[in-house]
Order: structure tokens, then sequence, then C-alpha cells
């Protein structure tokens, strides 16, 4: 048994030079880990004292070893006490008089136990240590016991009254550990000694208890980010079955091969040696990979998580389908934060130029869905900080410490956890995530932490990479469109209006948008009637052009048939909302005039009114019918009126094109405009009107940019 104490030990003696280095020489420059570098090499040092009584029992100094290694024992509990104190470092310090007053007994206690005999009286070893105590150690043990009951009681304080919610785990989960290895000390160290007198466990009890203290505390010091305990504890678990399981087999073959009859050396060594090897073998080759996939099946899990979803993300940028499609794989991307991860509330905001504004796009659960100005404070502190923001960094990151108060309350009043802002090649921030709570209260760990960044620098290349892609397809289709509108508009546009004797048509056309087309035409119907016709379709590019050829088709097959101008429009309105080129619809008007009879029928789909001027009263008329656009609903249907009109009547048919021209000084060219010239001009042939119109239009939109077409027709009765 001496063996396996020796070996607990110095195990036990690596660990705490190993803690002290690490903390030294990476987490120096803070108080807690320079005190904890402290506790560390003071547990080295009383460890190697027991090691000292072990192999040196006939020593000189046997008994003043003892004094100290009880001493030291007791100031390793007092400064564990301590640093409970200021731990964590940002928040919830006790003061120094506080911490010093509190040492002064334990002090105390220590001074007593290594100078006199008050606590130990004697100390020898048969077969294992033994110490005469003396009339103080009910102090020393109650000091023990204050201390180390003490040190509980801060922690649990600390870990449901700090600010820092996601902190709060760590504590409770190292408070878990050191009931645990408290547990372990109490048993084999207190109880089986002095309860029934059983001494052999001693030291394996104080090498053990260090062991899982030192681990903790040193996990717990090393990061300052919220720690998956729980893991680390499944780490030290596993590791500590495979230690036994592979110490204890081994130990026992060697111990009950020593009793066996005396038998070859040789032949003893090698049966040694298979045996050993083919324990070692089937162990590695069958156990071990049984007990990985059994402790770590979550975190293989999870691991596959992850490579999930960044191959998820990373065929976005690959494919080349559709906007719908792309959009499906993003938002299908975002969704596994849920249902992989155990985030409850994700919501994603993208950059909107036209607005200066980032707007909801996707996201799931109860998160604000509002619009985030450029301007806002979250905004600025973001470009300034261009990566991931978990909450809990604005009371560990002191770069973050002048945003605490307020960029704080805005993640406490939002409910929100984490940040992830995306930016693109030229550092522009163009969109970012919002994320709240996880399921079930879990802070947010290092691993989830690590993961969600570099989710973020996956998302961030392949969402530019389909804004990009996107900019790219509209230019090309932008282009295209215009190609195709260009031809249509060659295509469909009269040169020349047709005539009929009665009536004599003028027109203007001014090619004003790229994606958008003004089609008029004039047929003549039966033997002496004349129909007119108007639409204006808006800004669709290749659904404008497709619409245009429609009504083009219908009203240059189908017209002649009907003489009365509603029938054309219901013909139209059927076959566009039921047409599975079209998807769009436009304001029309069709006019219908009797030479013979000088009757005018009219009916109108939400266009502008037909004006009408009497030469001989000089007056105005406004001629209009109800009506919707064709194109929305088929089961509308359009009525037409009728008026009789006088020879020399004139008649205008115009687009919105001219009523929506903006001059330089932000004035409309207005209908007043029109009525003014015909008034001024009333005698003069329709060509000579639309001259005239087109040149005071002209003249008033001469520096302005015009986007929609424009077109008007003028008719006059003879």
């Amino acid at each position: 048994m001496l063996q396996i104490e020796i070996t607990f030990i110095i195990i036990s003696i690596v660990i705490s030079l190993y803690f002290f280095m690490f903390n030294i020489i990476k987490r120096f420059r803070f108080v807690v880990n320079r005190l904890f570098a402290v506790i560390s090499i003071f547990c080295a040092v009383f460890l190697s004292s027991i090691l000292y009584l072990l192999l040196l029992k006939d020593s000189l100094y046997f008994i003043l070893i003892s004094r100290i290694n009880f001493s030291l024992l007791l100031l390793i509990i007092l400064l564990g006490f301590c640093l409970t104190h200021i731990y964590p470092r940002w928040e919830k310090k006790s003061r120094f008089w506080i911490i010093l007053f509190s040492s002064i007994p334990g002090i105390i206690t220590i001074f007593i136990t290594a100078f006199t005999d008050k606590v130990i009286i004697k100390a020898s070893y048969h077969n294992n240590l033994i110490y005469t105590f003396g009339s103080l150690f009910p102090l020393f043990l109650s000091m023990f016991g204050i201390y180390l009951i003490g040190a509980f009681l801060i922690l649990l304080y600390k870990s449901i009254s700090i600010e820092n919610e996601s902190f709060r785990y760590n504590i409770v989960y190292m408070i878990v550990g050191f009931i645990a290895s408290s547990v372990s000390f109490i048993l084999l160290s207190i109880v089986y000694p002095f309860v029934l007198n059983i001494h052999t466990y001693s030291n394996i009890g104080i090498s053990l208890f260090l062991i899982i203290i030192l681990l903790i505390s040193n996990k717990a010091f090393s990061s300052e980010r919220p720690i998956d305990f729980i893991h680390f504890y499944i780490i030290l678990l596993y590791r500590s079955l495979l230690a036994v399981i592979i110490f204890v087999p081994v130990y026992i073959m060697l111990e009950y091969s020593k009793k066996l009859p005396y038998i070859n050396p040789t032949i003893y060594e090698v049966g040694n040696s298979l045996i050993l090897f083919l324990f070692l073998f089937l162990f590695f080759r069958f156990v071990r990979p049984y007990l990985k996939n059994l402790f770590f099946y979550d975190n293989r899990k999870m691991e596959e998580y992850y490579n999930a979803t960044y191959k998820e993300i990373a065929k976005i940028s690959e494919i080349d389908y559709t906007d719908n499609q792309i959009d499906s794989m993003f938002n299908l991307a975002i969704n596994a934060l849920q249902f992989r991860f155990n985030i409850s509330e994700v919501t994603f905001f993208l950059y909107n130029s036209h607005e200066n504004t980032y707007s909801y796009s996707y996201g799931f659960g109860r998160m604000p869905v509002e619009d985030i100005s450029e301007d806002s404070e979250l905004i600025q502190f973001l470009k300034q900080h261009p990566s991931l923001v978990e909450k809990s960094m604005f009371y560990t990151d002191d770069k973050l410490q002048k945003y605490k108060q307020s960029i704080l309350d805005i993640f406490n009043q939002k409910n929100i956890f984490v940040i992830l802002p995306l930016f693109n090649r030229e550092d522009e921030l163009i969109a970012l995530f919002l994320l709240g709570r996880q399921y079930k209260g879990k802070p947010y760990y290092d691993k989830l932490l690590s993961f969600l960044d570099i989710y973020r620098i996956h998302f961030e290349v392949a969402l530019e990479n389909s804004i990009i892609l996107k900019e790219i397809k509209a230019s090309q289709t932008l282009h295209h469109d215009k190609i195709v509108m260009d031809v249509v508009k060659k295509k469909i546009i009269p040169k020349k209006l047709t005539q009929v004797k009665g009536i004599r048509l003028s027109s203007f056309f001014q090619n004003n948008s790229e994606l958008g087309i003004d089609f008029f035409d004039s047929l003549i119907i039966g033997r002496d009637k004349l129909g007119i016709f108007m639409t204006c379709i808006g800004n669709n590019g290749i659904d404008s052009a497709t619409f245009a050829l429609e009504i083009y088709s219908i009203l240059h097959s189908k017209a002649i048939r009907y003489d009365s101008p509603e029938l054309l429009l219901n013909n139209m309105n059927r076959v566009i909302t039921s047409s599975r080129f079209s998807k769009i619809y436009a304001p029309a008007i069709f006019v219908v005039y009797s030479t013979l009879s000088g009757e005018l029928r009219y009916s109108s789909a939400a266009f502008n009114p037909l004006l009408l001027f009497d030469t001989e009263k000089n007056s105005i008329q406004e001629l209009d019918t109800e009506g919707i656009p064709i194109g929305i609903d088929s089961n509308f249907y359009y009525k037409f009126q009728s008026i009789r009109i006088q020879p020399n009547s004139i008649g205008i048919i115009y687009s919105n094109g001219i009523t929506s021209a903006i001059n330089k000084d932000g004035k409309n060219y207005s209908t007043e405009r029109i009525i003014d010239l015909l008034k001024k001009n009333k005698n003069d042939s329709s060509a000579i009107l639309v001259r005239k119109i087109y040149d005071d239009y002209k003249n008033f939109t001469e520096s302005s940019e015009l986007i929609d077409d424009s077109s008007l027709i003028v008719f006059r009765t003879e």
C-alpha cells in the first residue's frame, strides 16, 4: 500500500507544480491567479512533507516536519478561504480588512501548530503515520472546519448574488466539485483513521482531495468565460476510470504472481508480459472505445452538428439557385441554432441601404423584431468591436468596461445574450444575429461560443457571396430586361395610328422607362368605327414586356368582334388574370367612336379620364367609368358610358407619365396646361396640337430626369 500512497503523492506534487507554473506564466496579471499559484506551491510543499515522512521514518526532524505538515494543510485551507473572497475578480469582492481580520485566528493557529506541541505532541511511523495530538488539536480542527465551510458559504452566496448570470453556473459547479472532494477527504482522512481506526487510506484521501481541488480551481481560474463544468467532470471521471481499470488489474496480477510457486524466471517474465500485452491490447482495442463513446456521446453528437452546420452554410455560396432557394438555405442554417444547439430565440437583421436601418429578415422565438437604426448606440458599438459579443464579456473584458452600463442595459431590456455581427470585405456591418437564452437556462459555454464565432465567419462569407451574386444576377437581369423591353417597344408601338374618315388622330410617345412600357394603338372596328386603346404598364421588366405582348395580341385578334369598349376590357381581364405568363396588372382605357352616329363609347380600367373639349361651347369634360386595373380580379365586369359629340370636338388620352413628370422646381406637369393649350389653339389640327403639347411638355421637363414613359393621343372629329 505504501507504493500506492507514494504514487498518489508524487502525482499530486507534479500537478501542483504544473498549476503553479501555468498561473505564473499565463495568468500572472490577475490577483486571483497569483494567489492560486501560491496555494499550488504550498500544496506541493505540503505533499512533499508527507513524502518525506513516508520515506525517512527515522529522521531527527520527523516531529517538526509533521507539525509543519499540519500547519501547511491549514494554511492551504486558509488561503483557499481568502481566495473565495476575491473571486471572481470583477464583482462582490470583500474588502481587504475583512479578509485580514477573518484570517487572524487561522494564522495564530498555524503558528501554534508549527512551533509548539499544543496540537501535535508526537509523531511516528508504524505501517502508517501515527500522531499523538495535544490539547489544542480541537482548535485546529475547528479552524480547519470553519475556513472550509466558510469558503463554501461565500461561494454559495456569490452563486446567487453576482450580476454576471452566466458565471453563476461556474460557481455552482465549483461548489459541487469541492463538496465531492471534501467528502472523499472527510471519509478517508478523518472518518477512517479517527472513527474506525483505519489509517491505510489517510494520505490517499489527502492527495485525492488536493488533486481534485486543484483541478477544479485551475479550470475555474483559467478562463473568465462560462465553463462547461459538466463536460469537464465527465472528462475527469472518464480518465479516472481508465486509470483504475488499467492500474488495478495490473497491480493485482503482479502482486498475485509473487505468491505463485517458484517457476523458471524466463517463463515467469514471458508469461507476465504476454498476459499484460493481451490485457492492454483488448482494453485499448475494445473497452476504451466503448467507454469513450459512452462518456462522450453528447460531445460527439455536438461535433457532428458543428460540422453539418458548417457544410450547410458553405453550400450557400456555391449554389446557383433562385433567390427563394438561397433564402431557404439561409433559413435552414439559422434554424440549426435552435434544433441542434438549443438556442431558444434568434433574430437575424439585414442592412437596408434605402432606409439606413437593419431590418428583421428571419428568426424564431420572442426576440424583438423592430428595425434597428444605423445611428443607434448598439450598431455604433458593434462597428467599433467587430466580433462576437457575449453578455458576460461586459464584466470580464476590460476593453468593454466603458460600454458596460449603456450596452448591457440594451442586452437586458431585449433579453439578448449573444450578438454575432457580420461584416463585408469593406468592413461594413451588413447584418447581425441577436441570440437569446438557451433552453433550460444554460449559459453559453466556451466551446459553443467558439463554434458561434466560426459560424459567424462562415455565415458572413456566405452572405456576402450571396449578396454579390444577387447583385450580379440583378445587373445581368436588368441589362437583359432592358434589351427585351426595347425590342418589344419597337415591335408593338405603332409609328403611325390607323385612321378612318370622320376622325383624325395624332400622338406622341417618349421612351423614358427602361423596364416599363406605355402601349397604345388604334384599329378599325367594322366599317364606321374606330377604336383607340392605351395602357400604362409599370417597371417590371420582363413581366411588363410579357403583359404588353399579351395585350397587343388580344387587341389585334379579338377587337374586331367587339364594337363596345367594355367587352374588350372584360375579355382582356379574363385572359390576363388566367395567364401563367403575366402576374402583374395595369390600368387601361378603350374608346370607340362611330363616324356615322357621332357616338363616343368609353370604358376605363382605372385609367386617367378622357378629356373631351367642345370647341363650340369652349368647355372641357372628363369622361370616366368605374373600374379596376386589368389583371387583378377575373370576376370583375367593366361597364361603358356613351356620349354623342359634335363635329370639331377634341379628345385627349394621356398616360401617367405625362402628369407625373416633375420639373426642376418640383412641380408636376398638369392637365390644366393641356387644357389651356387646347383653348388657345382650338382651331388647329390634331397633328399641330400634338406638336404644341409636346413642345410645352419638353420645355417644362427640360432639365428633369424622367423615369416613366410618356404617351398622348389627340383626336379631332370632323
